[in-house]
C-alpha cells in the first residue's frame, strides 16, 4: 500500500511538473507574441499566439492578441472569430467588444460594428478606445456631428488624448472645415510629436487650402516617423504635382507603389504626372495598370479617355468615358467629355444629351452649360443656346481661366438675345 501511494505521489508530481512546463511555455509564447506585435511583426505575432493556443485553446490573452494582430493584417473574419471566443469566455471584456467592433467596421459591417461599440460603452462609459471606434464608424457613415460628439466626449474624459483630436480633425476635414481640422491636428501633434497620421492629415488640410509647401513639410514629417506610410507618399506626390514638380511627384508615387503594389490611386496619379511630362506611353501604361488593379476605378478610365481624345481618337475616347460612367453614373466630367467627343464626331444630338446629363449630375458645371450652348446653336436652337449662355455666366467664376468663355457667351447673347 505504501508503494502504491508513493507511485501515485510521483505521478501527481510529474503531472504538476508537466503542467508547470506547459504554463511556462505558453507564457513564453505569449511574451514573444506581444514583443512581435509591438514591433509591428503581426504575422509572427499570430504564429506565436497560435502555438500558445495549441497548448491551451481557451488561453484568453493569446486569443485577444491574435485577434488584434489579425486586424492589423486585414484578416477581419479571423479577428472577429478570435474576439468572439474571448467574449464567450469573458463577456464583460470591453477591449474585446471594442476590437471586434473595429474588425466589423473594417469589413464594412457597420450595423454589427455599431452594436459592439455601444455594448463596450454600456460596460464602461469612460472607455476611450470605444469612443474612438464608434467615432470612426460614424465617420465612415458620414455622420460627422456624431463623430465629433464622440471625439469631444473622449477629450472631456482625457484632455491629453491625441487620437481624439486627430479623429475630430478628420471629421472637420471631411466636411471641408479645414481650418478647424488643422487646429485639432496641431493639438494631436503637440500631444504626440511623432503622430505620423496627424501630420499626414494636417498636410491634407493644408493641401486643400492650397498651402502646398506646408503640406509637403507635414507629409515629410509623416514619412520620417513612418517610412512605410504609402498614403503620405501619395499625398506628397499630389502636392508636388500642384507645384508643377512632376518628377518629384513621380518619385513619391513610385515609392507609394513599392510599399503597396495594389495602390490604384498611385498608379493613376503617376499616369497624370507622366502625361504632364509628355511621356504619354508611360501615362497610358499607368492608367491601364490602375484599371487592372481595380476595374471599378472610374477616374483611370476617364484619364485614358482624355489620352485618346487628345489624339483625336474620339471613338476610343467615348469607349473609355462610357466605362467611367458605368462605374460612376454621376460622373459629370465624363458626361461632359463624352459630349465633346460626340460633338467632334458630328453627333450633336448625342452630345446635347451628354451635356444635359453632366448638368443634371452637377447643376453648377459651368463648362457643360457653355458646351451645350454651342451644341444647341449647332442644332438651330438659338433660344436654348442663349439660355445656356446666360446660365453659364451665372455659375462661371469671374477669373482668367473663364475670361474668353465669358466674352464668347456675352457676345452670343448680345447677337441673339432678342430672338
Amino acid at each position: 500500500m505504501k508503494q502504491l501511494t508513493h507511485r501515485v505521489g510521483l505521478i501527481i508530481l510529474l503531472l504538476l511538473a508537466l503542467t508547470n512546463i506547459a504554463a511556462a511555455e505558453k507564457e513564453d509564447l505569449l511574451n514573444q507574441c506581444t514583443q512581435a506585435k509591438d514591433q509591428n511583426e503581426f504575422t509572427q505575432a499570430v504564429s506565436y499566439c497560435t502555438q500558445a493556443l495549441d497548448l491551451d485553446s481557451d488561453y484568453i490573452d493569446a486569443l485577444f492578441w491574435r485577434g488584434f494582430s489579425q486586424i492589423q493584417l486585414g484578416k477581419y473574419d479571423e479577428a472577429i472569430n478570435d474576439m468572439s471566443r474571448v467574449l464567450k469566455l469573458q463577456p464583460l471584456d470591453v477591449e474585446a467588444w471594442s476590437h471586434r467592433a473595429a474588425a466589423y467596421r473594417r469589413s464594412g459591417k457597420f450595423t454589427q460594428a455599431m452594436s459592439d461599440a455601444n455594448r463596450a460603452l454600456e460596460i464602461d462609459p469612460r472607455d476611450l478606445g470605444s469612443y474612438m471606434t464608434r467615432a470612426l464608424i460614424y465617420l465612415d457613415l458620414k455622420q460627422y456631428d456624431a463623430a465629433i460628439a464622440d471625439c469631444t466626449k473622449a477629450i472631456e474624459i482625457n484632455p491629453n488624448f491625441a487620437e481624439a483630436f486627430n479623429n475630430r480633425g478628420k471629421s472637420y476635414g471631411d466636411q471641408g472645415q479645414h481650418s478647424a481640422a488643422i487646429t485639432d491636428f496641431t493639438k494631436a501633434i503637440d500631444l504626440n510629436p511623432k503622430h505620423a497620421e496627424a501630420f499626414n492629415n494636417r498636410g491634407f488640410s493644408y493641401n486643400q487650402l492650397n498651402q502646398y509647401d506646408a503640406a509637403i513639410a507635414d507629409y515629410t514629417k509623416a514619412i520620417e516617423f513612418n517610412p512605410k506610410f504609402a498614403e503620405a507618399y501619395l499625398n506628397r506626390g499630389f502636392a508636388y504635382d500642384k507645384k508643377k514638380q512632376s518628377a518629384a511627384a513621380i518619385a513619391d508615387y513610385t515609392k507609394a507603389i513599392e510599399i503597396n503594389p495594389k495602390y490604384t490611386e498611385a498608379y493613376n496619379n503617376r499616369g497624370k504626372a507622366y502625361n504632364d511630362l509628355k511621356q504619354y506611353d508611360a501615362a497610358i501604361a499607368n492608367y491601364t495598370k490602375a484599371i487592372e488593379v481595380n476595374p471599378k476605378y472610374a477616374e483611370a478610365y476617364f484619364n485614358r479617355g482624355v489620352y485618346y481624345a487628345d489624339r483625336n481618337q474620339h471613338v476610343a475616347a467615348i469607349v473609355e468615358y462610357t466605362k467611367a460612367i458605368e462605374v460612376n453614373p454621376k460622373y459629370a466630367e465624363a458626361f461632359n467629355n463624352r459630349g465633346i467627343a460626340n460633338f467632334n464626331l458630328d453627333q450633336s444630338l448625342a452630345a446635347f444629351a451628354d451635356f444635359t446629363k453632366a448638368i443634371e449630375a452637377n447643376p453648377n458645371f459651368a463648362l457643360a452649360y457653355f458646351n451645350r450652348s454651342i451644341c444647341a446653336a449647332n442644332l438651330g436652337s438659338v433660344r436654348e443656346a442663349v439660355r445656356d449662355c446666360q446660365k453659364f455666366l451665372l455659375v462661371a467664376p469671374d477669373n482668367a481661366y473663364y475670361r474668353a468663355y465669358r466674352e464668347n457667351a456675352s457676345a452670343y447673347i448680345a447677337a441673339h438675345g432678342g430672338q
